[in-house]
């Protein structure tokens, strides 16, 4: 069901695996004891109901498994999942577009920027519309000789055009000042703060890594996002581009984009299949809320699975460390979201026992 078994080591059957090997299967079973099976020798009897062993197995399985079955699914193409047919990583309920954008071009120093425009076509639905950008480049202060180095995402301005011309600009001065602005947050030892800022004659710097967004209002209709930006990687850099993830949001009206039931029919999908059995309209609202609380707290902390508090030991499924590095990025916090219903799954009595 979700591609992989608890500690499964490879892809087996394979070469050296005639059969499974896992935590609770084949010859390497080293948990199957504690999940009332028998040695034939000592323990002779299965146990018939839960007990605290049992329980804290089933957490201990699901902790693990959860988050690595839903890395491992995301970072395939989306025919070759075995879970997440219906979205991707970046898919969030209420998404109107999203676009990740390559962004080439070295400086000399911080004084410098190299331009770039990304047009992003939407349509909008009733209510505000809220614009997200994100600083994604891995490995943004290494460098290439070993001396300090430096890799920021700049927002110039921001223009909305309908076919009648242009509607909005937000200037990099205005940002702060928009509806619903917020921003990444620094904490050190007590202190805090923003983790980006505008400078005269540059623009809006954003940190390594962090993101920045607010809210515009406009009626419904197809309009052009058109997004002016910068890059300041340094010539020392081992970056040759950025990468920046943009994404348009409704917050009201989700229920009519079509991100939103693609997120619905996925959890009745995943439930369907873990317990073969059709959820509630009211399980599905539910399931939808936890998913989505979870996203968006594991956004705020950080845009990556493996930041903070958030770790996943994935490090055996990539064939190396820079495809282990990509398919933890995790901008919209979703990925985190889904392992917080994969492990529910895991966990309950639908799919253990029933």
């Amino acid at each position: 069901i979700f591609g992989r078994t608890w500690r499964q080591r490879g892809e087996q059957p394979g070469t050296y695996d005639y059969e499974m090997n896992t935590a609770l299967a084949g010859r390497d079973a080293r948990f199957k004891g504690f999940y009332g099976g028998i040695d034939g020798a000592g323990v002779t009897a299965r146990n018939r109901e839960m007990t605290p062993l049992m329980s804290n197995l089933t957490e201990a399985m699901a902790m693990e498994l959860a988050c690595q079955a839903v890395v491992q699914d995301f970072q395939r193409p989306r025919k070759e999942r075995h879970i997440f047919t219906h979205v991707d990583r970046s898919t969030i309920p209420g998404q109107l577009a999203t676009v990740e954008a390559v962004l080439p071009g070295k400086v000399a120093d911080l004084s410098n920027v190299v331009l770039h425009q990304v047009t992003i076509p939407v349509l909008t639905v009733s209510g505000p519309t809220r614009l997200r950008i994100s600083d994604v480049t891995q490995g943004s202060y290494q460098s290439v000789d070993g001396d300090r180095t430096n890799a920021d995402l700049v927002i110039q301005k921001v223009e909305i055009w309908s076919s009648n011309g242009l509607v909005k600009r937000i200037s990099a001065d205005e940002i702060s000042s928009q509806p619903d602005y917020k921003i990444e947050y620094w904490h050190h030892n007590g202190d805090s703060g923003p983790r980006g800022q505008f400078e005269e004659g540059i623009g809006w710097v954003l940190h390594e890594n962090a993101w920045v967004e607010f809210s515009f209002d406009l009626t419904p209709w197809d309009y052009e996002v058109r997004l002016f930006l910068g890059t300041q990687i340094l010539d020392n850099n081992v970056n040759d581009a950025m990468l920046a993830d943009v994404t348009l949001l409704a917050t009201d009206s989700v229920e009519q984009t079509a991100a939103y039931q693609a997120i619905k029919a996925q959890i009745v999908d995943l439930l369907l299949r873990a317990t073969h059995r059709q959820p509630s309209d009211e399980e599905v609202t539910a399931m939808m809320t936890a998913v989505i609380t979870s996203a968006a707290d594991a956004a705020q902390r950080a845009s990556s699975f493996t930041s903070n508090d958030d770790e996943c030991q994935t490090w055996m499924l990539f064939p190396d460390q820079e495809t282990n590095q990509l398919a933890h990025n995790d901008v919209n916090g979703m990925m985190r979201g889904w392992t917080a219903l994969v492990h529910a799954v895991l966990t309950s009595w639908g799919y253990l026992h029933d």
